[in-house]
């Protein structure tokens, strides 16, 4: 579970080094932990509507997708040169790409907006659904 907290006005510099952290291999749990710490310092208002905190929203995904992948060894978030996917996972197996996608109603057709695996690079494509 995420922390939730009050507002917090993180600087440019501020947010920059944090997502930097994110972007380092560690354990699903390690990242887990990060990622709460971060999200601990800003309400959810600003988790989910400031354009600064895009990064985090993708980060909470991603590391809840981490923890429940059966067989998950290292994650990590992408880094600014790296323009896609959001994340990724290792397993022991492969190396697999993660994009958060939001689908705000059932029907939707996610993969209109999910550039395939093989179109980014020859590496395995995991999907969880909520």
């Amino acid at each position: 579970m995420i922390a939730n907290a009050a507002s917090s006005s993180a600087s440019e510099d501020e947010l920059r080094i944090e997502h930097e952290k994110l972007e380092v291999w560690c354990t699903p749990q390690e990242f887990h932990d990060k990622v709460d710490a971060l999200a601990g310092k800003f309400s959810l208002d600003e988790r989910f509507n400031s354009p600064r905190l895009s990064f985090l929203h993708d980060a909470i995904l991603v590391a809840e997708f981490a923890l429940k992948l059966d067989g998950a060894k290292g994650v990590r978030l992408a880094t600014k040169f790296e323009q896609l996917p959001d994340g990724f996972v290792t397993t022991k197996d492969n190396k697999g790409l993660i994009e958060v996608t939001e689908a705000d109603h059932e029907d939707r057709d996610a993969g209109m907006n999910i550039r395939t695996a093989e179109k980014l690079r020859t590496v395995p494509r995991m999907i969880l659904r909520a």
